[in-house]
């Protein structure tokens, strides 16, 4: 449980930004929430799904739908993204579910849906950010296995991570990945790439995504060269080659090993950002970009009338970035970067809450009081409800609703804070007043992960 949270530490070392002096009063937002609020009747799935109508008009035709959580590890979250995983696959025929967590590692997680045998550690190795920690993401992984298994469900459900490489912290899975597909279609440029890359990046990995990136920032600038122009070397002989590549092996070896390849690049650039984060530098679209880029690559994949599913952070997935101010002018996240590469064709599903518990690092519990007077989550407390959801898209366009919410709002983030336009950012959130940790799922010892 060390890394839980570590991958929106950029939003959680400090809080937002005061907000002006003169904001627009909450209470015509209160009132229009408490009017238009659609309650939802549980957070456990398997439970039925006509209270999930105003989530399924809000998805429509969109062929990406982007489902948030405040706080990684929460039961109550989980539960109710995988309602909504079952609402999008049964009622509207989406068939992936993209998940923060590594693409790289999610191999044998998408063999597994697909009902290949579980491997011993798969949960340790099939995942990064520590996301199969969690008994609710288990059972969402297999409600999937077991849909698939159902002979009646003639188009299968894909699970992937969009995540870049080494959110364990080594690069060296993702590599070998790379080098196996390279052993069955050039092994002579294999054998050399691999003694020349493999020692760089065991160099530098490290127990967590954040130690990695400050070992890698400890080497000289001869070896962080020399990593950036080994693996974009590798990233471009893959697609230099893909006609030669593609006539000794199948289109699917070659696209995950092309995909793959890319994700190593862009982990490149990421810790390459990482290193200059005290100059002038989006330290981290870099992660932002290459999953907006697998996202649109798993939507290819799927094909027409069909959908992809990405469950993130709220951080990632919101279309405005926070203005935190540890947050670079010119950052960009995941749902930024699909607004404008696909319009319309994305949506985001943001949540808050009031109060309840979470886990910190290492699996103790924190007690979180009352949301902040003033914030989203506070006026959305003052519905009264439990648990609901509110569409965003029937806001008027103009009046004192939209003006309250259509500019920086504080939202809840893990223990802390930041501010959002929430307005902007969402096309509807869901609202949980008391969220409780999800439930532990035992971390078997991983042992040597094995190509897929």
């Amino acid at each position: 449980m060390r890394r839980i949270g570590r991958h929106v530490v950029w939003l959680l070392v400090a809080a937002a930004p005061e907000a002006a002096a003169q904001a627009p009063d909450p209470d015509a937002f209160v009132a229009w929430a408490t009017k238009n609020a659609h309650r939802l009747e549980t957070t456990e799935p398997g439970h039925g799904l006509h209270d999930l109508a105003p989530v399924q008009a809000v998805a429509g035709t969109a062929r990406v739908g982007a489902v948030g959580e405040s706080i990684h590890g929460v039961r109550e979250f989980l539960g109710l993204r995988h309602r909504m995983v079952e609402l999008l696959v049964e009622k509207i025929g989406f068939t992936a579910v993209a998940i923060e967590s590594g693409l790289p590692d999610s191999t044998i997680v998408y063999d597994y849906v697909l009902g290949a045998d579980s491997t011993a550690g798969m949960w340790n190795l099939g995942f990064t950010w520590t996301m199969a920690s969690f008994g609710d993401m288990r059972e969402l992984v297999d409600w999937m296995r077991a849909y698939n298994r159902d002979p009646a469900h003639l188009r299968k459900l894909h699970f992937y991570g969009v995540d870049v490489a080494g959110g364990n912290g080594s690069w060296v899975p993702a590599a070998e990945y790379v080098l196996a597909y390279l052993d069955r279609v050039e092994p002579q440029y294999a054998k050399v790439v691999r003694a020349r890359l493999l020692p760089l990046l065991e160099k530098f990995a490290k127990d967590g995504f954040t130690q990695t990136n400050e070992s890698f920032s400890a080497l000289t600038l001869e070896e962080r060269n020399a990593v950036a122009a080994y693996v974009n070397e590798l990233a471009d002989r893959l697609e230099l080659l893909r006609v030669p590549y593609l006539a000794v092996s199948s289109k699917e070896d070659y696209d995950w090993a092309h995909r793959i390849g890319q994700s190593l690049r862009y982990s490149s650039a990421m810790v390459t950002n990482c290193e200059a984060r005290n100059r002038v530098n989006p330290v981290w679209n870099a992660r932002d970009l290459a999953m907006a880029e697998n996202v649109r690559w798993i939507r290819e994949r799927e094909g027409r009338g069909r959908g992809v599913i990405v469950l993130a952070h709220n951080a990632h997935i919101q279309t405005t970035k926070s203005v935190a101010a540890v947050v670079a002018a010119n950052s960009t996240s995941l749902g930024m970067f699909l607004h404008s590469m696909i319009g319309g064709d994305y949506r985001s599903i943001g949540f808050a809450f009031n109060q309840g518990a979470m886990w910190a690092e290492a699996g103790t519990r924190i007690e979180l009081p009352p949301a902040e007077t003033g914030s989203i989550d506070w006026a959305l407390a003052q519905v009264g409800l439990p648990l609901f959801f509110v569409d965003f898209r029937t806001i008027p366009k103009a009046g004192a609703v939209r003006a309250w919410l259509d500019r920086p709002v504080k939202q809840r983030i893990q223990n802390m804070s930041t501010e959002y336009n929430e307005f902007q950012s969402w096309d509807g959130l869901v609202f949980v007043n008391t969220i409780t940790p999800s439930r532990l799922a035992e971390k078997p010892v991983a042992p040597e992960r094995k190509d897929r």
